[in-house]
């Protein structure tokens, strides 16, 4: 009987054991199957779209459901890190019959510049429950000219807060950007000015930047300062902040101005932050990085019109002057003349080189060599004024006649080609050694070369540097001599750079020191809380990297404890030993974070 108790026993285990395997794999088959990876495009108002435009950001979007986590860094195939103007992420926690699922999203904004079909995807991404797979996306990307906004872009913008995004009208947001240009039909090469601005009514706001901006088919000259100033829209007056410059386009049809990310640093309103605080509030609730999206510009650019004259055109600009001097009118042959182009007016100084002069000839010959010495700009947009240098050298004896000079430009105002004439100069060239010696000259030298009766001590004596050898050894360390005073700088200056900042650390706590004793001596428990607050602020990577648990509720009392005086200090009737208490708990936690940051060294 026993035997047969411990047979049903050993059979009832088996079979509770196979159970326990089905139902775990039936779960984790459920579970699979409701795992799922899906690729879609949106654009920048989150409405979905079948194709994009070339210089036009949209969304490409990653969109895990189920119980897996997606990786903070993915690679979709056909997807360049190149193309990726911006990334955002979003989760959504839900519970349905008890079970807890979510759906995760990955928002990458990309920009492609040029028309070209695209193949997004797959994507795998390896969970517990085995491989999830994502669909593929057939993307085309079509000619900017084809691109056709439903809304004024210059008057809409983009909110894009803490993953939640939507239009607002620029008249109703306390912050937005836009772009601004003076005109939207240009031709070939016409400057457009251009302002980008930031608007926003709190004085709090800080570190507002912006990517770097690049426009295909065009050129553009940003102005290096970042302008500041007032503006009253719709009776509201805002602040603004202003990037400006030129844009120089370098081919007719459409040119999309992208569409701008603004990222910029906000206080939170103060009735979301307990006035009792918390340490780990402090460190991540007071301010947030929030969004605005300047949105794109179209600019038509025209073809410039035939040119039926004879001069070559230089380029396009409104030219107020050209003058081609020659201070120096007789020389003598081989000498070197100086003529000098200056042109002045509103055009891209960068597209223009330097014209060939026009020469007198005899008999199919030169009697002139003319080299290109230098060019130089000066100047800010909307006058420049672009000079050639040229060296001239007469190569014939007489009087010779440079005739006057012809320059082109293409006067967008105007619409037509303009040409500019200089006045002719009278030039006397008088017998010269040429600097350049004739073919007979170079053989019978090369003839003395040969002749063994030549003095070799001669030829010793001209060439010093023949005879000499430098030791490899010497050589080599020649070689490496720049590169090991390159990482040996690159050492100091690190070095000399870390204690810096050390030292600069040390002075602000030791003041902050002086701070809070002089609090402590006045009985000011408002002064008292924001000089700690204010450090906390300051290093809250520094207390949330480099103290443990304990330790940071150790700043979390002291915090508390400071903001109970400052805004309750009436309730309390030894509120002086109770400051002084903190005082000496805020001195131990100082001298603390003074040995961890000199430990970071």
């Amino acid at each position: 009987m026993q035997f047969l108790k411990k047979g049903l026993k050993g059979k009832t285990k088996k079979i509770g054991n196979i159970c326990i395997v089905l139902f775990i794999a039936c779960v984790t088959t459920i579970a699979a199957q409701n795992n799922t990876l899906q690729l879609r495009i949106a654009s920048e108002r989150a409405s979905s779209i079948q194709q994009a435009y070339a210089g036009v950001p949209f969304f490409v979007e990653v969109v895990a459901t189920g119980n897996f986590e997606l990786p903070q860094r993915l690679t979709i195939a056909g997807l360049k890190q190149n193309n990726i103007l911006h990334q955002q992420q979003s989760t959504q926690m839900s519970v349905v019959n008890g079970v807890r699922s979510q759906e995760k999203k990955l928002s990458y904004l990309v920009r492609f510049d040029h028309p070209q079909q695209i193949q997004l995807g797959p994507l795998e991404v390896v969970t517990a429950q085995g491989t999830v797979r994502s669909n593929v996306l057939d993307l085309t990307v079509q000619d900017a000219s084809q691109y056709n906004p439903a809304q004024d872009e210059q008057q809409v913008n983009f909110v894009a807060n803490k993953g939640q995004r939507g239009a607002k009208n620029v008249q109703q947001a306390d912050e937005f950007a836009m772009w601004s240009i003076e005109k939207k039909g240009v031709y070939v090469g016409q400057a457009i000015p251009y302002k980008l601005r930031f608007y926003y009514t709190d004085p709090d706001i800080t570190g507002v930047a912006i990517a770097p901006i690049t426009i295909p088919k065009a050129r553009m000259v940003p102005d290096p300062q970042v302008h500041r100033g007032t503006e009253v829209r719709n009776k509201v007056s805002y602040q603004f902040l202003e990037w400006s410059g030129v844009i120089y386009p370098q081919q007719a049809g459409a040119l999309v101005l992208p569409r701008v990310v603004f990222e910029y640093t906000k206080p939170q309103a103060s009735d979301h932050i307990s006035s009792w605080g918390n340490v780990m509030g402090l460190l991540s609730g007071f301010l947030s990085r929030e969004q605005r999206i300047a949105e794109s510009v179209r600019v038509t650019i025209k073809p410039l019109p035939v040119y039926h004259g004879s001069s070559t055109v230089m380029g396009v600009g409104t030219i107020s002057h050209i003058d081609f001097t020659m201070p120096v009118q007789k020389g003598a042959q081989g000498d070197p003349l100086v003529g000098t182009l200056v042109i002045d007016g509103n055009f891209d100084t960068q597209a223009l080189t330097a014209p060939s002069l026009i020469m007198p000839q005899e008999d199919g010959k030169d009697i002139f060599k003319v080299y290109s010495s230098q060019a130089r700009a000066q100047g800010t947009f909307p006058k420049f004024t672009q000079t050639f240098e040229y060296i001239i050298q007469g190569l014939q004896t007489g009087n010779w006649q440079i005739p006057d000079q012809a320059f082109t430009f293409f006067n967008p105002d105007l619409e037509e080609y303009q040409t500019f004439t200089t006045p002719s100069y009278a030039v006397e060239i008088t017998p010269g050694k040429l600097p350049v010696a004739k073919p007979e000259e170079v053989e019978a030298e090369e003839m003395a070369d040969c002749n063994p009766m030549v003095d070799a001590t001669v030829h010793a004596v001209q060439l010093p540097w023949t005879r000499k050898t430098i030791p490899f050894v010497w050589f080599v360390l020649g070689l490496l001599a720049p590169l090991l005073w390159l990482v040996f700088g690159s050492v100091v200056l690190a070095y000399i750079y870390s204690w810096g900042r050390y030292f600069s650390q040390l002075y602000r706590l030791r003041q902050l020191r002086y701070i809070l004793r002089k609090a402590v001596n006045r009985e000011d428990f408002y002064g008292f809380y924001v000089a700690l607050q204010n450090t906390l602020s300051r290093y809250a990577d520094d207390i949330q990297k480099r103290f443990s648990e304990s330790e940071k509720e150790l700043w979390n009392e002291l915090f508390a404890q400071a903001s109970m005086l400052a805004f309750s200090s009436h309730q309390f009737e030894n509120h002086k030993d109770i400051l002084s208490s903190c005082y000496h708990k805020a001195l131990t936690l100082i001298a603390l974070l003074e040995k961890r940051i000199a430990r970071k060294l």
